[in-house]
């Protein structure tokens, strides 16, 4: 980008609609040096969704306030957080305002993740399954001399199905499941305690299917009574979701060990 496409950027990005909790105000933001324009509104506390010609911004206040209310009430849609944000503000709300708060949400949690990476690297902390091995000090740690349990630790696993979605096609669902509507997204979870698809798909149900079929299957009593995944009237009525809950693992102590999200599946 030349010197003066960078100044005809930074020149007609100078009025921006700066979105807070309490306000909503129409502003000048200045870009020293020509400089571009993202570092300069990130400096000054401000994210938005399109780094080439913004318009409206949102200030960190606004989207850390979500994200705390979001862990403390996951019911708390963005929809409704914006409507809330357009009551406080008194003026109409309009649909591509949250289109974009859920853009520059999204952004705000990978910054956060990335600074969140870069400490663990610093701290040493960035080694795989690291979480995993230190999550709960009662359950990890041990102490000099400490007599050995017979269990060293008690963990539990469950899933939710609270937390669908469904899954939007260009074709008739009846007809398979088609390629989705939705535009593929770029967003990464952190693999610290998270387990990605391509983990949890090598429990499918060919593989199941497999472990069932094992020799000496015959002599557990409970391999002809093992239903889950294999009705298939059960299969066809979730397949209509994309996203169907989590699965999670907890130690006794309530840390979260390891969580998976179930995809166009049940629990396993």
């Amino acid at each position: 980008m030349s010197d003066a496409d960078v100044e005809m950027l930074v020149e007609s990005a100078k009025k921006l609609s700066l979105v807070d909790i309490f306000a909503v105000r129409t502003s000048t933001v200045s870009s020293p040096f020509n400089l571009l324009l993202v570092p300069v509104l990130v400096r000054q506390g401000f994210i938005f969704c399109l780094p080439n010609s913004p318009s409206t911004v949102f200030t960190v206040q606004s989207l850390r306030a979500y994200h705390v209310l979001k862990m403390r009430t996951p019911q708390v849609s963005t929809q409704s957080y914006v409507r809330s944000l357009c009551d406080l503000h008194r003026v109409v709300f309009n649909t591509h305002l949250a289109r974009q708060f859920v853009q520059v949400f999204n952004m705000y949690i990978q910054i956060k993740h990335k600074v969140a990476g870069f400490v663990r690297e610093a701290l040493r902390c960035d080694m795989p399954d690291w979480h995993l091995a230190h999550v709960c000090p009662c359950c990890m740690y041990h102490l000099t001399d400490e007599p050995e349990l017979k269990y060293s630790m008690f963990y539990t696993m469950d899933g939710n199905d609270s937390l669908k979605c469904a899954y939007k096609c260009l074709q008739d669902i009846s007809e398979g499941a088609g390629a989705s509507s939705k535009l593929p997204s770029l967003l990464k979870v952190p693999p610290d305690r998270y387990l990605n698809c391509e983990t949890v798909n090598k429990w499918a149900n060919n593989w199941l299917d497999a472990l069932i079929s094992d020799e000496g299957m015959e002599d557990n009593p409970c391999a002809g009574r093992w239903k889950n995944m294999k009705d298939n009237i059960a299969k066809k009525m979730w397949a209509v979701f994309n996203e169907t809950g989590i699965f999670l693992a907890v130690c006794r102590h309530g840390f979260l060990l390891l969580v998976a999200d179930m995809v166009r599946s049940r629990e396993l």
